[in-house]
């Protein structure tokens, strides 16, 4: 992967880069009559490494299953928002998505507990808690009406800011943008007495442009991919949430399918969305460090500015215990990653 494909087209939404959808050529339908199609649609930009990936994915089940199922992508939110792809697959005019993290909060809201700010310190402690977790989720999501084919990481986010911020003080004073939809970074910034500026993704430019917004968390990849690097001076050397979407059909459509295509799509998927976890990974490494090489320098953050964050993070957790997720969800995530360092500790 070429760090010039990390240089996708202007999105309308973030974790735009997270995510996910199939895509296939038009006229691949024009080859055989499918006994099984399905319309997806997604807000990842056509062209993207997600993109490159799924259409391996696509023309893959095309294959196992001799044509028989074919897979349709809506990039670019073309089919709408999150919300209305949502009501668009609802009423059958679509059967599946490539969702964020926050559509995804709406079919499953145990999702955020996952995504909540400072609790991970790298990606084995996710990877690890995550296969504890994500059993869970699955069932929930195919409680409530959805097969989950896969989770398309996009990483850990940052910090990025024109101005030094290294505790909770100098953030009340960057202006920090907040995604209009993201419970999580409205609970956060509440939890900390911080004032936002609320903006939708496609806003977010024009506003570093201006200084109303002055700083901005998103995962380096996103950064550069939305020309956002442009107007930051630095970052904040700590590891904020780990975001990822999901790859989601009707499940009364998946339900449809033969056993055996069920069990070979799982399986194509799975494989792909692993590789993609680590190329994804490996660009956003690639993406900070491009960054770097244009002058954004690191900010370590302060022995008592990571309390603040520390405490901060907990209380905005516990505001959205029962109506956003589960204390059960919670619970679990906390004892899994509390056995998992306990392990390794043991390990050194």
């Amino acid at each position: 992967m070429k760090l010039s494909d990390l240089r996708f087209e202007k999105l309308p939404s973030i974790i735009f880069c997270i995510i996910f959808s199939l895509v296939i050529q038009p006229d691949a339908f024009a080859k055989k009559s499918a006994k099984y199609k399905f319309k997806i649609a997604t807000l990842a930009p056509d062209r993207s490494v997600w993109i490159k990936a799924y259409n391996e994915i696509a023309d893959e089940v095309e294959k196992v299953t001799n044509g028989d199922v074919k897979l349709k992508c809506y990039p670019g939110g073309i089919q709408g928002d999150e919300l209305t792809v949502l009501r668009k697959i609802r009423i059958r005019q679509l059967q599946g998505a490539g969702f964020t993290g926050a559509g995804l909060s709406k079919l499953c809201k145990d999702s955020l507990v996952m995504q909540l700010p400072n609790v991970f310190k790298n990606y084995e402690e996710f990877d690890s808690v995550f296969k504890k977790v994500s059993p869970k989720l699955e069932s929930q999501c195919r409680k409530n009406g959805f097969e989950v084919l896969g989770w398309p990481h996009l990483g850990f986010v940052y910090l990025f800011s024109k101005d030094k911020v290294n505790n909770l003080q100098s953030l009340r004073a960057s202006k920090p943008w907040l995604f209009e939809d993201d419970e999580i970074g409205n609970a956060l910034y509440r939890a900390g007495n911080v004032t936002a500026v609320p903006a939708q993704i496609s806003d977010v430019l024009t506003g570093l442009r201006s200084g109303l917004i002055r700083t901005v968390i998103a995962p380096p990849v996103g950064m550069l991919s939305l020309q956002w690097s442009s107007y930051v001076n630095y970052y904040l050397d700590l590891k904020g949430m780990y975001t990822f979407g999901a790859f989601i059909v009707d499940a009364e459509k998946w339900n449809k399918l033969p056993g055996n295509y069920q069990k070979k799509i799982k399986s194509i998927c799975k494989k792909h969305f692993r590789v993609l976890t680590n190329t994804v990974r490996n660009q956003n490494s690639d993406a900070l460090d491009v960054m770097k090489s244009h002058g954004l320098k690191m900010v370590n953050v302060t022995n008592q500015g990571a309390i603040e964050f520390q405490h901060t993070s907990r209380k905005a957790a516990e505001s959205l215990v029962g109506e956003y997720f589960s204390r059960a969800l919670l619970d679990l995530m906390n004892s899994s990653l509390t056995t998992f360092r306990k392990q390794k500790q043991k390990q050194k």
